[in-house]
């Protein structure tokens, strides 16, 4: 088959009974599901089939269930399972997210106020440092990969995603993931532009007026050009902005 479309309706390994297409794209298509032993809704993603004779391709997939498998943080999407189509493409099987991505919610806000901007940010800086002590990088943060929970009955929460182009830091990881492939090269910039560290994407960057100047100082550190006058750690970022929380929930 041309992509997943036909999944539709079908059990997946006897376990997973796919309902509908949740989003999709050039390397893969994610599906809502149901675990029909236990109930649970989740999310499967599919490897695209144009995709299986990629070697790279299909490394960085199983990298990125290894990656967001191996870490148990409330703010890193939980992976359950996962396993392999008939037509050989891998998949996973994550945890159904309700709610939709910082892309989205800046589309309709267009700027965030601090009240909400540095909550969402202090989540993220938690997933991270929780990653960082897994020997992770994920290298691709941006409010695509940034997801706003939003589930009745539960408090509203921060999940990051999509660990496919991470970096395992040799000898930090226990032994668990083999990153001497070469999933990236010297000279090759990984994540996306816009938004990766300024020593790999120079442009020029303002900051709004109206933010306090105390966060100000916070967020010029943050985006400083010489990497070493920048945070050094996800967590030393996060106590910098925990005054502001304190000063507008």
């Amino acid at each position: 088959m041309s992509d997943h479309r036909a999944l539709i309706g079908q059990l997946i390994e006897g376990k997973y009974e796919v309902r509908s297409i949740i989003g999709s794209g050039g390397m893969g298509t994610v599906f809502e599901a149901r675990h029909v032993a236990i109930g649970r809704i989740v999310a499967i993603k599919a490897l695209h089939p144009s995709q299986i004779e990629n070697v790279t391709a299909v490394k960085r997939f199983h990298q990125e269930a290894w990656a967001a498998g191996s870490i148990g943080h409330p703010s890193i999407c939980e992976v359950y399972d996962v396993g392999v189509l008939p037509d050989k493409a891998p998949f996973i099987v994550m945890e159904r997210l309700v709610g939709e991505t910082l892309s989205e919610r800046l589309e309709k806000a267009v700027r965030l106020p601090v009240r909400e901007a540095v909550p969402i940010l202090m989540h993220v800086l938690a997933g991270l440092d929780a990653v960082h002590e897994k020997g992770i990088i994920h290298r691709d943060i941006k409010p695509e990969n940034v997801f706003l929970t939003n589930k009745k009955g539960q408090p509203r929460g921060v999940k990051v995603l999509d660990f496919g182009v991470s970096k395992i830091i040799a000898g930090n990881n226990g032994g668990e993931w083999d990153d001497k492939s070469a999933l990236t090269k010297t000279g090759v910039v990984m994540g996306t532009p816009y938004y990766v560290s300024p020593e790999q994407a120079r442009a020029r960057r303002e900051i709004v007026p109206t933010i306090p100047a105390e966060l100000e100082v916070v967020i010029a550190k943050a985006m400083s050009i010489e990497r070493e006058m920048r945070y050094g750690t996800a967590r030393e970022m996060s106590r910098a902005l925990v005054p502001f929380v304190e000063s507008f929930v």
